[in-house]
C-alpha cells in the first residue's frame, strides 16, 4: 500500500488544491465524495495497516498533527477537510470518525489513496488547473516548493479557494518540506495577507512586488 510519504510533494500540492477547487465550484465537474465512494477500500488500508502496527485506536502525533486530535477535528486541519466531503455530517462509524482512531501509518495510506484517485480520475480538471497553476519541486539546500500562480484580480475568490487548498496540503506534508515560494501575476496582496495572517510575518518574505518566500523551517 502507498503511504503518504511515497507520493511526490507536487502530486500532494495537486491534488488537495485541485479537490478544494471543485469543491468550491471554481473547476468544472462538481467534485465527488472520494471517501463516501471509495469508504470500503480506504477503511481496509487504514485498519490493516494501523492496527497492524499501532493497534485498533492509537491517537499518535501524526494523526493529530493533521487534525485528528482526542479533543475533535481541528478547524482548518486536513481532517476538516476531509470531514467537509461529508458536508458537516458525520456518523458514528463513519470513515472520519475511524481515522480519527487508526495509528498514523494508516492514515497515511488512506489521504495517499485519495490523492491519488482524485488525480486519476479527475484528467480535465487536471489540465485545467494547469492553466493557472504551476507546481514544481527544487531541492537544492533545502527542498521547496514553488507555486506560480496566474488568476486575475477578478477572481479574488478563487486564489482564496487554492491557498486555502494549498495550505491544508502544506499540513500533509509539513515533516517533509517547510519552504515555499509564490510567484504570481496579480492578487498579490492577496496572496501576501493570506501568508501573513496564517503564518505570520517573520516567516514571509517579499522577493519582489509579485514574489514572496514562506519559510516555516525556523
Amino acid at each position: 500500500m502507498t503511504n503518504i510519504s511515497e507520493i511526490p510533494l507536487v502530486d500532494v500540492f495537486k491534488g488537495v488544491i485541485l479537490d478544494h477547487l471543485m469543491r468550491d465550484g471554481f473547476l468544472r465537474r462538481p467534485p465527488e465524495n472520494f471517501f463516501i465512494k471509495h469508504r470500503a477500500k480506504i477503511l481496509t488500508c487504514a485498519a490493516v495497516t494501523g492496527g497492524a502496527l499501532l493497534g485498533p485506536f492509537a491517537i499518535t502525533g501524526v494523526v493529530a498533527a493533521l487534525g485528528f486530535g482526542q479533543a475533535g477535528i481541528a478547524a482548518g486541519s486536513t481532517a476538516a477537510w476531509m470531514m467537509s466531503l461529508y458536508r458537516g455530517y458525520v456518523a458514528a462509524g463513519s470513515l472520519v470518525s475511524i481515522l480519527q482512531s487508526v495509528g498514523a501509518a494508516g492514515l497515511g495510506g488512506a489521504v495517499a489513496s485519495a490523492i491519488s484517485s482524485i488525480l486519476e480520475s479527475n484528467s480535465d480538471e487536471l489540465r485545467e488547473l494547469g492553466t493557472f497553476l504551476n507546481i514544481r519541486c527544487e531541492n537544492n539546500a533545502h527542498t521547496t516548493v514553488v507555486l506560480e500562480i496566474n488568476i486575475t484580480g477578478n477572481e479574488d475568490e478563487k486564489l482564496l479557494s487554492l491557498l486555502r487548498g494549498f495550505d491544508l496540503a502544506r499540513q500533509v506534508v509539513s515533516t517533509r518540506v517547510g519552504r515555499f515560494e509564490f510567484f504570481i501575476g496579480e492578487g498579490s496582496n492577496i496572496l501576501y495577507n493570506f501568508l501573513v495572517d496564517n503564518y505570520g510575518d517573520v516567516s514571509v518574505t517579499t522577493l519582489t512586488p509579485s514574489s514572496y518566500l514562506l519559510n516555516l523551517n525556523d
